[in-house]
């Protein structure tokens, strides 16, 4: 590289780094953090994605910037591990391997890791492990009841094969917790007690919970007067019935420790109504001509529309279909998690940003897609970020 160019790289890298500290944002540290992946200095990046990810956990382009940036630097690790599995395979390879890719949030990676090694080693407790973790890590943040039940069911082989593994109760304990499943819950705390009896948070939070029980939840059915007797699988199928889970994830002690990599949705909810009319706000603004937010479905959350542009239920369904598309392509090509696209053309341009399992989308006129993806960014982190949630009733 010549001197002129790094010059020139470096007075870039500058004006970003000030416009990201005069206003950090999703926006302007996501610039700056892939601006730093073009330039190959990949620490640089993943360091400005964390810090923004402190500031806005809920940024899919900072949380994709991260894992990149992460994958980049596990690369020579991967292919190491790899190597060793196709020359000497053992279970300790082949765990290491599906740790880092559930670490880089490839949950179908691990999974099959984790199946190839349970075809050679069926006796090896660390991909039941695994699998209990990620299955874990989905039902917490889609709330459906195959992912609760595979995780239980994974996790109690654990204890069966190695009754010493102070991980896996630890997990069956926050997963009874988040249903509503006390007394088994207990029992697998202390359990970990047995194993580990200086862990003062749970000796607090046990007794805590032996004095105080917390509600039960309401029930789907009024007629119900009672659920302390109902199995556990039962109690994760009402959370998937009810939309949410029975106790905070965030009150259940040691999180760092146990908590799968998601995002717990379970006790919090958005403000509905002020989230419409933030996205109201959205579409009024002069260069927007559509906004919507989709689920996965493609059921509008909140919607808005101009007169001279698609209309409502056209625009939801083209934004449901433009977010199926995109995903599938990411994924056949190994692309990583999709978070954001732009379509364009003689209309002016569609931006899309996926928020956890929904869609934020824009029909826009005279901004480039980078300002799109903005005003999406921007968007988000300030209406569907934690701090904007409130406690659930």
């Amino acid at each position: 590289m010549s001197i002129l160019n790094k010059v020139k790289q470096m007075r870039e890298l500058n004006r970003l780094k000030k416009a990201a500290q005069q206003s950090p944002s999703p926006a302007t540290l996501g610039t700056l953090a892939e601006r730093y992946i073009a330039f190959g200095r990949t620490e640089d990046a993943y360091a400005t994605a964390q810090r923004g990810l402190a500031m806005f956990p809920t940024s899919e382009r900072l949380s994709a910037i991260s894992t990149f940036a992460k994958k980049q630097r596990l690369q020579a690790q991967l292919t190491r591990l790899r190597r060793d599995i196709a020359e000497r395979p053992n279970p300790t390879v082949y765990t290491q391997l599906a740790s880092i890719y559930r670490e880089l949030g490839n949950f179908d990676k691990a999974l099959e890791i984790c199946e190839q090694c349970l075809e050679r080693f069926p006796l090896n407790e660390n991909p039941y492990l695994i699998i209990g973790e990620v299955r874990l890590a989905r039902f917490f943040q889609d709330l459906i009841a195959h992912d609760g039940l595979e995780a239980m069911k994974q996790l109690r082989r654990v204890s069966k094969l190695n009754s010493q593994n102070v991980k896996a109760p630890l997990l069956l304990a926050r997963l009874y917790w988040a249903v509503g499943a006390l007394n088994p819950m207990m029992e697998e705390l202390r359990k970990v007690l047995a194993l580990a009896p200086n862990h003062r948070e749970i000796s607090r939070f046990l007794r805590e919970v032996e004095a105080n029980p917390p509600d039960r939840p309401r029930l789907l059915d009024p007629e119900d007067e009672d659920i302390g007797e109902l199995p556990v699988s039962e109690l994760i199928r009402e959370v998937e019935a009810r939309g949410s889970l029975a106790n905070p994830l965030e009150q259940f002690p040691l999180r760092d420790e146990t908590a799968p990599p998601a995002v717990p949705r379970g006790g919090t909810h958005i403000d509905e109504e002020r989230l419409r009319r933030a996205l109201v706000e959205l579409g009024k603004r002069p260069e927007v001509r559509n906004a919507v937010i989709v689920d996965r479905d493609g059921e509008p959350f909140a919607e808005y529309a101009d007169m001279e542009s698609l209309t409502r239920k056209q625009f939801a369904g083209l934004v449901t279909e433009v977010m199926r598309t995109a995903e599938e392509t990411t994924r056949r090509m190994d692309m990583g998690s999709f978070y954001w696209c732009t379509v364009e053309g003689d209309f002016g341009g569609i931006s899309l940003s996926r928020i956890r399992t929904a869609a934020l989308a824009i029909k826009y006129d005279s901004l480039k897609p980078r300002e799109a993806h903005g005003l999406l960014e921007e968007f988000a982190a300030r209406n569907l970020s934690p701090v904007q949630e409130v406690a659930g009733a």
